[in-house]
């Protein structure tokens, strides 16, 4: 059987304030959720917040202990860079391999 390969994702958060809806965090919840639903289950999710104010870094906290393990959340102390300035967090935490 050929080893499976494993599949880091990258994800920055943060939160324009411009979300017309009364739970802005549902939509990161339905997006971990389809995270979870792969069929593989050799991912790892690495994941930095912009200072969020809407509930993301408690969903975070929390989807990382319901998948003890495979998710990796970056602190920074709450500096917003944007999500741009986001991901490179995230890549230089990514498995190594070559």
């Amino acid at each position: 059987m050929a080893d499976r390969p494993e599949v880091d994702i990258l994800l920055a958060t943060w939160n324009p304030g411009l979300l017309a809806t009364s739970d802005p965090g549902s939509y990161l919840r339905q997006q971990l959720e389809s995270i979870v639903s792969q069929t593989a289950d050799s991912w790892r999710l690495i994941v930095r917040d912009d200072a969020s104010t809407e509930g993301t870094p408690a969903t975070l906290r929390d989807f990382a202990r319901q998948n003890p393990g495979k998710v990796k959340v970056l602190e920074d102390g709450g500096c917003r860079v944007g999500p741009v300035g986001g991901f490179p967090p995230c890549w230089r935490s990514r498995r190594r391999r070559m």
